[in-house]
């Protein structure tokens, strides 16, 4: 093989197949989440479906309020404390979906299939979203 080959064969995949895939492991996910409702006829669970709607909120919000001129991000607390906020908020929404699931199961609320639904619809929307966030948001060693 020649270098050209090897280069051809370690590409990255294009952009818009794993956009396609990813769309297909959102959808998976938030199915799983209607299955558990649909299956055991008891509406509980599709709060998660709440939980993933909220979670980006406080990113965007509190994401508008830093100031985008600050150059330096250590300089800037102010700037830096909103966006932390967003951070802290959204991590506590996503906790929140995937733990609510098990707090419904410890109140027998819902049934362990529910629960494992559930968590499983969690994981594969979240997953899907830090590969997005991996791919189509650049850090700043691609702005260089």
């Amino acid at each position: 093989k020649t270098e050209k080959d090897e280069q051809r064969t370690m590409r990255k995949p294009p952009l818009l197949f794993v956009l396609i895939l990813l769309a297909a492991f959102v959808i998976s996910g938030v199915t799983l989440d209607v299955l558990a409702c649909i299956l055991w006829k008891n509406w509980w669970p599709i709060l998660v479906i709440v939980f993933y709607s909220l979670a980006p909120l406080p990113n965007i919000i509190f994401g508008r309020c830093a100031d985008p001129n600050a150059t330096d991000a250590y300089m800037d607390s102010s700037s830096r404390s909103f966006k932390d906020t967003g951070f802290f908020c959204t991590g506590a929404l996503i906790f929140a979906g995937l733990g609510l699931p098990i707090v419904l199961y410890h109140a027998t609320v819902i049934a362990l299939g529910q629960l494992l639904l559930s968590l499983g619809g969690g994981i594969i929307t979240y997953v899907s979203v830090i590969v997005y966030i991996h791919f189509f948001h650049p850090t700043k060693s691609d702005d260089i």
